[in-house]
């Protein structure tokens, strides 16, 4: 088989085994990476009742299982609920799990009402999939098997609808109202730049909307949750994209999408930060100030950073591209011992 280009995603078979991605949420990680390793994505993202909605999706995963009979699975945690029963199911199946732990997971492997089946999670399955370097110690601390694997760029689907195109400059602040985003502090950085420099805030504000639209200066618009298709149209049409957090290890989905659609980027100045995403990016400190100068910045040096991000683009392809073919191999090596 031809090895892909290198500015291309590798799509080949992951390995010679039927495989399933479980999750309990609709997030990009989950689609990216199970797209990216041709693997099939079961997502179980049920509303409702909290107790109802467990007892559903529990289920429904199981019933998945039972079905489909995988010789290999992959589960998100959190949900920690989820990790769990599906390392059960694993060991009375003799089937290996890998276990993709996003940052919240991994901040569970502290001290804390969690902590303890956290590490269970961490010493029993099989592999650990985490985003960056830095989050390895917290896995081997606990016994576990770590393996990198940031998410792959995107791939941005075609869109039939274009955003509508003012005589203004324009910014994506990428936003889930997480407890790690400073969303706030955008709101006040927006309120010192031009009245022509538009800010759309992304995601679903939930019971905060009216709050926020109250503080928001007039050129705030709060999109909502938009359909993909939408929030594509919105991401190629903008000059520049925002996506912060306080986090110190991680990588956020906002700065994968950014490189893909090739937009000069303002993220949070950390070390796992910088070392992934080197070039075409203003870091900020995440306070206002610094924050209405970073988008100035990078709307005066847009093209500047353009041409670093069309850079930096083929090179991250080609990480992943390595990255994969490790983890193919190392997959399969566990898979044997089955």
């Amino acid at each position: 088989m031809n090895a892909p280009p290198l500015d291309a995603p590798d799509r080949t078979p992951l390995v010679p085994h039927h495989a399933m991605w479980l999750t309990w949420e609709h997030q990009r990680r989950n689609i990216s990476i199970a797209n990216a390793l041709a693997i099939p994505l079961f997502e179980f993202d049920i509303k409702g009742n909290p107790l109802k909605r467990y007892v559903q999706a529990l289920f429904e995963t199981y019933r998945a299982l039972r079905r489909e009979r995988p010789a290999l699975i992959f589960v998100q945690n959190p949900s920690l609920i989820l990790t769990l029963a599906t390392l059960a199911y694993g060991a009375i199946e003799r089937v290996p799990v890998v276990v993709d732990a996003h940052n919240a997971a991994l901040d569970r492997l502290g001290p804390g009402l969690l902590s303890w089946p956290s590490r269970l999670a961490a010493r029993h399955a099989r592999l650990t999939l985490v985003s960056n370097e830095n989050l390895s110690a917290a896995v081997r601390a606990q016994g576990g098997q770590p393996f990198v694997l940031p998410d792959p760029l995107p791939d941005l689907p075609a869109t039939n609808s274009a955003a509508p195109q003012p005589k203004s400059r324009r910014v994506m602040f990428v936003c889930t109202y997480a407890a790690d985003e400073p969303y706030l502090a955008v709101l006040e950085a927006a309120s010192r730049l031009e009245p022509d420099t538009l800010v759309y805030f992304t995601g679903n504000p939930k019971g905060r909307a009216e709050q926020l639209r109250k503080m928001a200066p007039p050129n705030v618009t709060f999109t909502g949750f938009l359909p993909e298709e939408e929030y594509v149209a919105l991401l190629r049409s903008v000059d520049v994209v925002i996506d912060l957090t306080t986090r110190q290890d991680c990588l956020v989905c906002g700065a994968y999408e950014g490189v893909a659609a090739e937009k000069p980027l303002i993220l949070s100045d950390t070390a796992a930060i910088r070392e992934y995403f080197s070039r075409g990016v203003r870091y900020t400190d995440n306070s206002p100030a610094d924050l209405a100068d970073a988008i100035e910045e990078a709307l005066n040096s847009a093209d500047l950073m353009q041409a670093q991000l069309q850079e930096l683009k083929p090179t991250l392809i080609a990480d992943w591209n390595q990255r994969r073919q490790s983890l193919m191999a190392l997959l399969m090596s566990l898979t044997a011992l089955v």
